[in-house]
């Protein structure tokens, strides 16, 4: 383990081992890459600027749940990624959203984010939720989202769950955020061509 490295945290370290000691994660003072995640010039790399984000979020507040979380650090790797040749973002959200397809309607859309139970889904609504509320509530809306949620922090343990995220989001946002967004991607988010302005093809 990582025991006694720099016990007083002076440093941020990035340490690199084989995927099958370790899978690509972040705290706030470290992120662990595989070999692979670090070869740049071979197109790779958008494990770092994904882990990156996280650690950057870990160091200012609360795990906020997979969903916001990941969806968070998609949306800023996509960002990212779609600026620089060395970090393709190459994760093909139409091909990972049939594989574990639940229609996300108006109607469903709280229920999906309180009840997703497999990691790839996770991924897949938050990528789209945090699109959505960054382009209909402003670039800092996961600073608003954090800072309520670090308010309420010293009312729970560890990472929040999804359930007691609903009332942030919708505080921050609007009491009907989850229609709103059911409805947009309905009507917009599966319009897959649309989906050239975030992922590279």
């Amino acid at each position: 383990g990582f025991l006694g490295v720099d016990a007083e945290q002076k440093k941020f370290h990035i340490y690199i081992l084989p995927h099958e000691v370790w899978w690509p994660s972040s705290a706030g003072q470290f992120i662990v890459l595989g070999p692979e995640d670090i070869r740049f010039g071979a197109g790779e790399g958008e494990a770092a600027v994904h882990e990156m984000v996280h650690a950057a979020h870990q160091r200012n507040g609360v795990q906020m749940n997979r969903v916001i979380d990941e969806g968070f650090a998609m949306y800023i790797e996509g960002r990212i990624c779609e600026k620089d040749e060395l970090f393709p973002f190459d994760y093909d959200v139409r091909e990972e959203y049939e594989k574990v397809y639940v229609e996300i309607t108006a109607d469903n859309a709280e229920k999906e984010f309180i009840e997703s139970a497999m990691d790839e889904y996770d991924y897949l609504y938050g990528y789209w939720f945090m699109t959505y509320l960054t382009e209909n509530y402003g670039e800092d809306i996961f600073h608003k989202l954090l800072a309520e949620a670090n308010a309420e922090a010293d009312e729970y343990q560890g990472e929040m769950s999804k359930e007691e995220m609903v009332p942030i989001v919708k505080k921050v946002t609007s009491e009907t955020i989850f229609e709103e967004f059911g409805t947009w991607f309905e009507e917009t988010a599966k319009d897959w061509s649309r989906a050239e302005i975030y992922w590279a093809e």
